[in-house]
């Protein structure tokens, strides 16, 4: 029997057959027929029953939580680590909190792509920092959730390299990826 085709669109997943216009922007293959249909005010969305095989993934993650307040196990690749909440959130404080998390792979998907461009360029620049801070979008004129970039270099940097550095850090790929909106899908097994 051959698989079916499902398509993921903005709004989320469907099934193919289901009428929406949209024109989907990742195809892939699903092992499901039966599909649950979930119809909001302007969108419909399909979750599927069985795991998704997704392609193009550039990177995983998996969280564990086993009922120690908020204390949670990371585990990407062969990394682990932990993830808490602060003890005013009724955490235990032994881990960053997500938050920190995701402004710590912005600085350092910053800082690494800084990096491979002055190592190309043969610039003779040591030390690379980046400090990251992001503002809830309640507290922004914008609305808009804001993360606050400042790099710093340890040496004196030319007006060029100033202007190239600057465009350069904001062509990492997670600037990019956190500057577009972004579909979260979230099935339960």
């Amino acid at each position: 029997m051959p698989v079916p085709e499902t398509l993921v669109y903005q709004s989320g997943i469907r099934c193919k057959g289901l009428g929406m216009k949209q024109q989907p922007f990742t195809r892939y293959r699903s092992k499901t027929v039966n599909c649950q249909v979930f119809q909001g005010e302007s969108s419909i969305t399909v979750l599927t029953t069985n795991n998704i095989q997704m392609p193009n993934i550039i990177a995983t993650a998996e969280a564990e939580n086993t009922g120690e307040a908020y204390a949670t196990k990371l585990i990407t690749n062969q990394h682990r680590l932990l993830a808490d909440e602060p003890f005013d959130l009724g955490g235990q404080n032994l881990g960053p909190n997500p938050g920190d998390y995701l402004c710590m792979a912005l600085a350092s998907c910053m800082v690494i792509t800084l990096r491979m461009y002055i190592t190309r360029k043969g610039w003779e620049i040591g030390r690379i920092k980046a400090k990251v801070n992001l503002v809830k979008s309640t507290n922004t004129a914008s609305g808009n959730n804001t993360f606050y970039c400042s790099v710093s270099f340890g040496e004196t940097l030319t007006t060029e390299q100033r202007g190239k550095l600057c465009k350069i850090a904001k062509a990492c790929p997670l600037h990019r990826l956190l500057s577009r909106p972004s579909d979260i899908i979230t099935l339960l097994d």
